[in-house]
């Protein structure tokens, strides 16, 4: 396997949590911690202070009103409210989720994003224009090179376009996060990220993409823990040979399975809509648009089963440093109760014409947020402000187009 960049270094005397779910078998972990009691057999026994736990306060119905609002006036003004209604919807998502009893902020405005909006789209003219202009001299001087040249400007533009955008991003969004007062924040250093995305990208490019498992892994190792929340920092532990095993397990465990009863619900309908016929209109179009269906929804599920994993599994090796000890983070999403609460949203959004996609992005963040808990050791009351705020939004909404995530 390919070798994982370097783990950080980790302080002295860490404290691990306990690995808490929601089902029957942690729910004692969940309680406040008892008062230790003095037996008459020995001395006081001081139990494990509770894990402080992630919620999140939403509901469907408040959060479809800003979504149409948003969706309504980014049609009208061809998307140029675009930054207002990321605005409006991370100061909703942000400010209804609670950790340890205390709910985030976020203060940027859609004036901020819209800035940076404008910053990006500036970008990418200058970007078009000099593909263009690459194109318009190799039509004039007959030059078929001065085409390669051309696509190659445009490529790599975009590519470097995107460590620059994702750093811009992580310094805005975070250092207008607060939590008590308390501001997030992002001390990487640019020159640092673009050194790793590229390395990282050549060497899956070179390996025909077998490496991505480690480009993922070492971007999240080169990010996280240069974020801050005040003076608790972050630690990232985890491998690229472990989540190349979750690609692995997933592509084949359950690839193969759902591919297997896929075939079977092809058959079925083929069948069905035949009639025994196979020269029919009904069973024509069939032929044409089922496979299509099934294949979409198998790729899709698979998905789903290889993201639930993957951000378990990055929640799982993400620790707090504060004060010099390590505080465990902890997730666990259960496959049988995640399976359901994906099937019932699919179920109302198709049934909905979309309409409820507005509930189902609250349901997920109530179920996602619920099962991440950090160790009791950690005291959030000791939390000091260090962050400085930015208020330059450039890269923020081409990160958000993209919807890319690092689970």
């Amino acid at each position: 396997m390919p070798p994982d960049g370097d783990v950080p270094s980790t302080p002295t005397n860490p404290v691990e949590g306990p690995d808490v779910g929601t089902d029957s078998a942690y729910a004692s972990d969940l309680e406040p911690a008892p008062v230790a009691e003095v037996s008459a057999a020995g001395p006081a026994v001081t139990p494990k202070p509770a894990p402080h736990r992630f919620a999140f306060a939403g509901r469907g119905e408040d959060y479809f009103g800003i979504y149409m609002v948003n969706l309504l006036l980014s049609l009208i003004t061809l998307t140029l409210y675009r930054p207002w209604a990321r605005a409006r919807s991370l100061q909703y998502s942000l400010g209804q989720t609670e950790f340890a009893g205390s709910r985030l902020t976020f203060h940027g405005t859609g004036e901020e994003m819209f800035r940076g909006y404008l910053k990006l789209l500036g970008l990418i003219a200058l970007i078009g224009l000099g593909t263009f202009l690459n194109f318009y001299l190799a039509k004039e001087v007959d030059a078929a090179y001065l085409y390669f040249t051309g696509f190659l400007f445009a490529l790599g533009s975009i590519t470097l376009l995107f460590p620059v955008a994702l750093y811009g991003m992580l310094r805005y969004r975070l250092s207008r996060i607060s939590w008590r007062g308390i501001h997030f924040g992002y001390r990487g250093s640019l020159n640092e990220l673009i050194k790793s995305f590229f390395v990282n990208l050549a060497i899956t490019f070179l390996t025909f993409g077998f490496y991505y498992s480690w480009f993922i892994n070492n971007l999240r190792k080169e990010i996280i823990p240069k974020m801050r929340v005040g003076d608790v920092r972050f630690r990232y532990t985890g491998k690229g040979s472990d989540i190349f095993g979750i690609y692995i397990k997933n592509y084949f465990l359950w690839g193969i399975l759902f591919g297997i009863v896929f075939v079977v619900i092809i058959g079925a309908v083929m069948g069905f809509v035949s009639g025994g016929e196979t020269d029919n209109m009904s069973f024509q179009l069939a032929l044409r648009f089922v496979p299509q269906l099934i294949g979409y929804a198998w790729a899709g599920t698979l998905l789903l089963f290889i993201r639930r994993e993957l951000l378990q599994y990055m929640i799982n090796n993400t620790k707090l440093e504060h004060r010099g000890q390590l505080h465990a983070l902890h997730a666990k999403f259960e496959l049988g109760t995640y399976l359901k609460l994906f099937a019932k949203n699919a179920f109302f959004i198709t049934i909905s014409l979309g309409l409820y996609l507005p509930f189902a992005i609250v349901s997920y963040q109530q179920y996602f947020l619920s099962r991440i808990v950090v160790a009791g050791s950690f005291n959030p009351d000791q939390v000091q402000q260090t962050e400085d705020e930015v208020k330059d939004a450039t890269g923020d909404d081409i990160i958000g187009m993209l919807d890319i995530s690092f689970a």
